[in-house]
């Protein structure tokens, strides 16, 4: 068997993982607690904020949008992002990318691919 290579800057590395729904978000933190980071899952941005050293989470959700959260969170702790999202239209990976987003995962996503995109948001 081959080595397993854990993706992401360091073992351990906190992350905040927000979408509100609820099975996708069970899914993606099991698979990223099995790369080694220490996955805090929450429902929604309002119960997101400053919880995290990087995020992935849903672009569209009730109340903050994914797109208001990430503007609030380059602004205030200068955390990167990566969204989350069953939209994958040009105009909206543009605006994304336009708000600091550091990756644009399209649900559903495979796991190698949305480990892979979250090791890479780091500052």
């Amino acid at each position: 068997m081959g080595e397993q290579t854990t993706i992401g800057p360091t073992l351990g590395t906190r992350l905040l993982v927000v979408d509100d729904d609820r099975l996708v978000l069970a899914t993606l933190a099991r698979e990223l607690r099995g790369q080694g980071y220490v996955v805090e899952d929450v429902p929604s941005a309002e119960d997101a904020f400053s919880r995290c050293e990087r995020s992935c989470f849903d672009l569209r959700m009730p109340g903050i949008s994914g797109l208001e959260f990430a503007r609030s969170l380059r602004e205030r702790w200068n955390v990167p992002c990566v969204f989350l999202s069953a939209h994958a239209d040009a105009a909206t990976v543009h605006e994304a990318r336009e708000r600091g987003a550091l990756g644009y995962l399209v649900k559903p996503l495979g796991k190698p691919r949305g480990a892979l995109e979250i090791g890479r948001a780091h500052v």
